[in-house]
Parts: structure tokens; sequence; C-alpha cells
């Protein structure tokens, strides 16, 4: 079963009616982060939403106890938080991209983009992104803005973390469904 952690995005149904075609899903509010047993679950999302990850210390706390336990997701806020708890820095973007579709490279050998071509259109609603420079060395890059050196994507393969700062379940992206069928049946297939 896969716990959905929503940060009160408007997105956040979108992306567990696609999850949803993968396994059962159940949806918690961010606010019972703190009671939440991972281990009762095979995987664990961190949904989008307002604000920086800082805004969320129970949702870091939720990721700490649930890092290496069970495979894990974040998707535009998620990413952020999972890439702030593992040590990067949130800094605003030089241009806010709220509904804007634009090119991502992939790595195609990555789990996530397996059987996707190496680029493709992704929908971004964010102000924030990552520093590059502060990124750990224990995260691959595995998407990154095709123009602008931005990263959109990572994994930590061998913990099964995947994160995307992109939005995979909106209209606006290619192949969303096939990015999260990647990322939750890598655990299957390995």
């Amino acid at each position: 079963m896969i716990a959905v952690l929503d940060h009160k995005d408007s997105f956040t149904y979108n992306l567990v009616h696609m999850l949803q075609l993968e396994d059962q899903v159940q949806v918690f509010d961010q606010e019972e982060a703190f009671r939440l047993d991972p281990s009762l679950f095979s995987t664990l999302v961190f949904s989008p939403g307002p604000g920086q990850p800082e805004d969320y210390p129970a949702s870091i706390q939720l990721y700490q106890k649930a890092r290496g336990h069970i495979a894990i997701l974040g998707v535009c806020l998620g990413f952020q938080l999972i890439l702030h708890a593992e040590g990067a820095q949130t800094v605003r973007q030089e241009k806010v991209l709220h509904g804007v579709r634009t090119s991502l490279l992939t790595v195609p050998d990555s789990q996530a983009y397996r059987d996707i071509p190496e680029t493709i259109a992704v929908g971004r609603y964010h102000s924030l992104q990552i520093d590059p420079k502060t990124v750990p060395t224990n995260v691959e890059i595995t998407g990154w803005d095709k123009d602008a050196s931005i990263p959109l994507s990572f994994e930590i393969p061998e913990l099964e973390i995947y994160g995307f700062q992109f939005h995979p379940d909106s209209f606006l992206t290619d192949n969303g469904q096939k990015i999260l069928t990647n990322c939750l049946r890598g655990r299957l297939e390995s």
C-alpha cells in the first residue's frame, strides 16, 4: 500500500489517482506525519504543497524515519523536502514557472526514465528550486532543465528514493504515468 502525505495542494489528488493505477493508496494530512508508521506501507509519497521544506518539520522527520526502509517518492515540494533533508538548499528561482511546459533532459538509464525519450516536455509549477551546488554526492540527478541547468529529478537508487520538481501528474508532462510506474515497479524488479 502507498501512503501519500498531503501538503494541501490542489494537485495531490491528481497524483493519488495516478498512483491508484499501481496499488492501493491511503492519504494522510501532513499534520498527521508525526503519527505515521512508515513500516505499514510499501511506499511513502510526499505531495506538492505551498511554502518551502522548512515549513514542514514533521514531514522531514517522517522522511528520516522512512529512509532506507521503504520506497519514497517526492513531487514538487516533496522533491525539495527530500533534498533538504539530504542536505541540499532551496533557493528562489530567477524565473517563476507556474503552469509552464519546459524541456527536460533525462538520464536514460535511470529507473524513472526507462523506455522514455531522452528529452521530454514536463509541467512545472514552482518558484523555488534546489541549488545545484548543494546537492549531496549520494544523490543522482536524473533530469535537468534543458535550458537553465536546474535539477528537476533525482534518484537515490540503493534506497529507492525518487524525486521530481516537475509534476508527473500534470497534463503538461509527457509520459507522467510511465515515470511513476517505473519508480513504483523498480522495487519489484530488483
